[in-house]
């Protein structure tokens, strides 16, 4: 059985720092939940509340309907997967996959059972005899994921479990926890500062930053329409283009634009076109299309092997990307350094922002 958790007004402070203000969330049963942010942005600070290893001074936690603030660690039903796996050197993967249950005086042959079927679950089988030391980083990342689902727990907590993996081996092994999340359908909570990370994996993600849940919600949700500066820079990459409102329209670099997304602006009128890469195009002339058009000066091609990136300068000095791919190689003659170009875009692509 896994469990829903809401939290209302969670609250933690050390001395004057802030470090979760006023924290309200609502996680399904089953989902696959994620809290990204910077350092020092709280995601931490909530998962340990979450767990119970730091007391919020304020707020109410529940595990469906029970209330959890006051709630020892060890009675939470939870299992925690630590950045540092925080596996026992001196014991072999078996009696650290074991180790819950003995803490919780599961018989010895049932022991075996529940370790036998961990380690199939995340494919280690035969491996039970293994020092931790003699295990590769993946391996030891699966040792503490098979430790903390040995025991069936309601909630799944983990703590940037994939940091110390190499890039090749942390996106196999996002596949791999996703995988198990499928499998195990238990109510999962991970903290990553990988916006990548989170993008690949959370049915839903609430960015964070000061404490503070700055927006929530699906991966697609996040990318397609960020609401504020921040989360647009956090999420993936985008170009912010300074805006004016004027009248019922929004000005650019001098020239009239359509939006068809949000638009927030400072009493001002004030704001910042956001627009991603990639739903830029380079044209050649005006071809009659209901887009936005732009004048801009390229002065930097980059080849990546799977796109081809392009820094051009607006009217305004305002820098912008435009990634193409490698099928578009003619952009690398088309936009030679110092070049005026033709950029275009959907206004169903734009979603307008604060400045600050």
């Amino acid at each position: 059985m896994t469990q829903s958790i809401s939290m209302r007004g969670m609250r933690k402070s050390y001395g004057s720092v802030v470090a979760l203000d006023n924290i309200d969330l609502d996680i399904g049963d089953g989902e696959f939940f994620t809290l990204l942010g910077p350092s020092g942005s709280g995601k931490t600070t909530l998962l340990m509340a979450i767990a119970g290893f730091i007391r919020a001074d304020a707020g109410s936690l529940k595990f469906g309907a029970t209330e959890m603030i006051r709630m020892p660690p060890h009675r939470r039903d939870v299992g925690v997967v630590f950045q540092n796996y925080a596996l026992f050197p001196h014991m072999d993967v078996a009696e650290n996959i074991a180790y819950p249950l003995k803490l919780r005086r599961v018989p010895a042959a049932e022991r075996r059972v529940k370790v036998d079927e961990a380690l199939k679950l995340v494919r280690l089988d035969g491996l039970g005899h293994r020092r931790v030391q003699e295990l590769s980083g993946g391996q030891r990342q699966r040792v503490a994921l098979a430790r903390a689902v040995v025991f069936a727990p309601k909630v799944l907590l983990m703590d940037e479990p994939l940091s110390a993996l190499d890039k090749n081996l942390r996106e196999q092994m996002q596949v791999e926890l996703k995988r198990l999340h499928h499998s195990l359908k238990m109510t999962t909570v991970y903290v990553t500062h990988d916006q990548g990370e989170a993008m690949a994996m959370s049915d839903r993600v609430a960015v964070m930053d000061n404490g503070r849940i700055m927006q929530m919600g699906t991966p697609r949700d996040l990318y397609e329409t960020p609401q504020s500066r921040f989360v647009a820079n956090f999420i993936g990459q985008s170009n912010l283009i300074p805006v004016n409102v004027e009248g019922a329209g929004i000005v650019a670099a001098g020239t009239n634009l359509r939006v068809g997304g949000g638009i927030d602006t400072d009493p001002s009128g004030r704001g910042l076109l956001v627009i991603r890469p990639e739903r830029i195009q380079i044209v050649r002339g005006d071809d009659g299309s209901d887009l936005n058009r732009l004048s801009a000066t390229a002065h930097e091609v980059i080849y990546r092997g799977d796109e081809l990136t392009v820094y051009a300068m607006l009217a305004d000095g305002t820098e912008i990307s435009i990634r193409c791919g490698v099928h578009h190689r003619a952009m690398e003659e088309i936009c030679k350094s110092g070049e005026r170009i033709d950029i275009a875009f959907h206004p169903e692509d734009c979603v307008i922002v604060k400045p600050t």
